[in-house]
């Protein structure tokens, strides 16, 4: 059913209302929009689940595409980046049209640094990193999550610069781990982990983590088949699992960035952020059990307290952005990755403001730049 609901939603997002579209635009918005409630005004404007070689690392990450979920493609549900090309060469510009209540525009910056890069996460000890996700019955809650990473394991440095801290690319699991085969091959497995690491080809390591047995992921190792790129296809994943999201194991977080930040009263706010170009996946926080699936301007999002990758930086005006406790986050067409960071908004409020984006010209964000009083 949510394939057909996924379908419905999408023909009333193209703009074009008539008959059942007409209806579901209105059931959606009495359902989804809490901005027909009173309260709201209108203004213009890593666990990431792969684990270290020493222990589980967090790293930040993003959705890679339009499309956050992807089965039953021939390379093992392959993940497409960016969706449809943006037609324009300018950067989008986005400003909420729908705001809650009390709530005035604090800061609003950035668009004019193409080659700026935001940031830059992860570890090196791993070339890419792959999430897969089972659903819960109504596929919006992760119930399960399956990751596997490959890449040259402690022989790389930990940080760019630094070196590697052993020759042997299994050294950080021979600790608490026992010996298995993989593959044919000699391997680890660590129970406290729920990790299976081994070498392959003998220099590089590949790893398989998640809720499963040894002989689980035994199993799940065994329908692993080597792809043009040095890196893994799985083509027998576990049942109901599906890939969510693949990444570099360190990577950009997107370049030339742009935030729009909102404050309210009581410590309240929220700020709109678009990068261009990440290479973190919005779909690896689908490894948080009280994460899950929204729709989003035609789009897949992740909605979350938390965020491998949420934005940062701030100054001593917005400082009190550092307390955001709740996220939206997913990518529009051309790469753009947007995430919404809310400081004590609730689930309505932030979906309200995400699903009621308008598009801006430079000129348009440029003037807005002007008037915010915290610009800059």
């Amino acid at each position: 059913m949510h394939e057909l609901k996924r379908r419905l939603e999408t023909l009333a997002d193209e703009g074009k209302p008539a008959g059942a579209a007409e209806v579901m635009r209105r059931a959606r918005r009495a359902l989804e929009d809490p901005s027909q409630t009173p309260g709201f005004s209108r203004d213009r404007t890593r666990r990431r689940s792969w684990i270290a070689l020493a222990a589980a690392t967090m790293v930040l990450v993003v959705a890679v595409g339009a499309v956050l979920v992807l089965r039953g493609s021939d390379d093992g549900g392959r993940v497409i980046a960016g969706g449809h090309p943006r037609r324009s060469n300018e950067p989008l510009f986005l400003a909420p049209t729908v705001v809650p209540d009390g709530f005035r525009l604090l800061q609003v910056a950035g668009g004019d640094r193409p080659n700026v890069v935001a940031a830059q996460g992860g570890s090196y000890e791993w070339d890419r990193v792959q999430r897969w996700v089972k659903f819960d019955a109504a596929h919006q809650r992760p119930v399960g999550v399956l990751d596997v990473s490959w890449g040259p394991g402690t022989t790389a440095p930990s940080v760019p610069g630094g070196q590697p801290p052993s020759t042997d690319p299994l050294a950080g699991f021979r600790h608490q781990s026992v010996p298995v085969t993989v593959r044919n091959r000699p391997g680890l497995y660590s129970d406290q982990l729920r990790a299976l690491v081994w070498e392959e080809p003998q220099g590089r390591a590949v790893l398989v983590s998640g809720a499963f047995t040894v002989h689980e992921l035994q199993g799940i190792a065994d329908g692993l088949a080597p792809r043009h790129d040095g890196g893994f296809v799985l083509r027998k994943p576990p049942r109901g699992f599906e890939l969510v999201a693949e990444e570099p194991g360190y990577g950009s977080y997107g370049t030339n960035p742009r935030v729009m930040i909102y404050q309210g009263d009581n410590g309240r706010g929220f700020e709109l952020h678009l990068v261009d170009h990440s290479q973190m996946a919005p779909g690896m926080n689908l490894w948080f059990t009280d994460a899950r699936l929204v729709r989003v301007r035609g789009q897949d999002a992740v909605l979350a307290p938390r965020l491998f990758s949420a934005p940062g930086g701030y100054d001593q005006q917005t400082l009190f952005m550092r307390d955001a406790n709740l996220f939206v986050q997913w990518r529009e067409p051309g790469n753009v990755t947007v995430t919404i960071s809310g400081v004590r908004l609730s689930e309505g409020e932030i979906l309200s403001v995400a699903r009621n984006l308008e598009v801006l010209d430079r000129q348009q964000w440029n003037r807005l730049k002007l008037q915010a009083p915290g610009r800059y």
